[in-house]
């Protein structure tokens, strides 16, 4: 369990757990309670925000099968994302803004954008799902895995295929590619960018 006081930021409060329910089947979860966050949403094309009390919780679940395969599921509620109105709203906000034939209101509208409605879960219900396979056919030190994404409210995902090589203990090279889907008033098919690769290297010390 854990808890954070401050007398300017909120306070939180929250515990984990993970359990072996049999030797290859493991399931966890996390819940945490947060006072007083400022929380932001679009009411009347303008910005709009407020301080709240809210929880968030997931729970999920971990398997590896015979073949070495790992599979996770997890349910997570954001309890401070949006409601499909208020989404919903926030989306033509973005649209207005896009629309407009003032310079200054497409730049604050972008702004609000990138400030108070960033990150992959702006909304509250999400299904998270993973599988990966370390060293298939017999590739020393690769790894593949694929994972997705999905929106419950509103029934768009994101779908991410990842290769991830390590040839050396504290350096990793990293292939991601990603697609989003759903219609264009949705969370992860009205995203700007509709597939993304990307190429990474990564050194740790």
């Amino acid at each position: 369990m854990l808890a954070y006081y401050s007398k300017i930021n909120p306070k939180r409060y929250g515990f984990d757990f993970a359990r072996n329910v049999q030797e290859n089947i493991e399931v966890h979860g996390e819940f945490s309670y947060n006072q007083n966050v400022e929380r932001f949403t679009i009411v009347n094309n303008s910005l709009r925000n407020e301080f709240v009390d809210m929880y968030s919780y997931l729970f999920g679940l971990r398997y590896l099968d015979a073949s070495n395969t790992t599979i996770i599921a997890e349910y997570y509620y954001n309890g401070s994302g949006l409601s499909k109105d208020e989404y919903t709203n926030y989306n033509e906000f973005l649209n207005n803004g896009a629309n407009s034939l003032t310079e200054t209101i497409k730049q604050q509208t972008l702004g609000i954008s990138q400030t108070y409605f960033k990150g992959q879960t702006l909304m509250r219900d999400y299904l998270y799902i993973k599988l990966s396979h370390p060293e298939p056919f017999d590739w020393l030190y690769f790894t593949p895995s694929l994972y997705t994404i999905y929106n419950l409210v509103d029934n768009s995902f994101l779908l991410s295929f990842q290769m991830s090589y390590r040839p050396i203990t504290n350096t990793e090279f990293i292939f991601w590619t990603s697609m989003f889907a759903g219609d264009e008033s949705t969370e992860y098919g009205g995203k700007q960018v509709m597939q993304r690769m990307e190429l990474w290297m990564r050194v740790f010390f």
